[in-house]
């Protein structure tokens, strides 16, 4: 007797499953008081919490980006595997294309383990040297400030702390919302969780939120 085989379509996106250690990260970076930055670092356990949550928040957004190209009903669109790419072909009216190209920099700063050997002018407060990057690390970085030009996101990894962390917590939930959108919904983003100094089962924009209040009063 013969059966018949059954398939099913599957599609290996994990963005979903970083909610929560991104949930639980921000829940120990906020759960003590900023220790405070110098001109060339921020403290360590801070700055481990915050470099940490950044580069898994946009590797979370560059999951949904992959789903986002195999749901899209332009089918010809799913052959773009480069994200940024996909992003500004299937999306050209996103108003955060700039501010995604400026996550990446940042994210390749903190995965890549840029190697900083800067002079710093201590008397004029700026920068004297800095890495030279790439055309998309030239383009998004102010050599005067350190930081990139749109977000003003710090550059120097030991730099990076919980306000920059909260400015990559905003533009990745507002890309992920504005997909979700144009996909009519079917990005998979509802229903995402986890917890949050003490409160239980609540989503990434309700922290956002807090996150915005405990910043406004710091």
């Amino acid at each position: 007797m013969s059966m018949k085989e059954s398939r099913a379509n599957y599609i290996s996106v994990f963005g979903g499953a970083l909610v929560e250690p991104v949930a639980t990260l921000l829940d120990r970076l906020f759960a003590t008081p900023h220790p405070g930055i110098t001109d060339v670092q921020t403290g360590a356990r801070e700055n481990g919490y915050a470099v940490s949550t950044c580069l898994l928040l946009v590797v979370m957004l560059e999951s949904f980006i992959a789903r986002a190209r195999m749901i899209t009903q332009n089918t010809s669109l799913r052959q773009i595997r480069q994200p940024l790419t996909f992003l500004r072909s299937a999306y050209p009216q996103c108003p955060f294309l700039g501010d995604v190209d400026e996550l990446f920099v940042i994210r390749d700063a903190i995965a890549h383990n840029h190697i900083w050997h800067a002079q710093f002018a201590t008397g004029r407060k700026r920068w004297m040297e800095l890495p030279s990057g790439d055309h998309k690390w030239q383009a998004a970085v102010d050599p005067d400030t350190g930081t990139t030009r749109r977000l003003k996101l710090k550059v120097q990894p030991t730099m990076i702390d919980r306000y920059d962390v909260a400015v990559v917590l905003d533009k990745v939930l507002a890309t992920l919302g504005f997909i979700n959108g144009q996909e009519g919904g079917r990005l998979g983003i509802e229903g995402l969780r986890g917890h949050f100094l003490g409160e239980e089962d609540v989503d990434l924009w309700h922290i956002q939120s807090q996150i915005r209040i405990r910043l406004s009063h710091s």
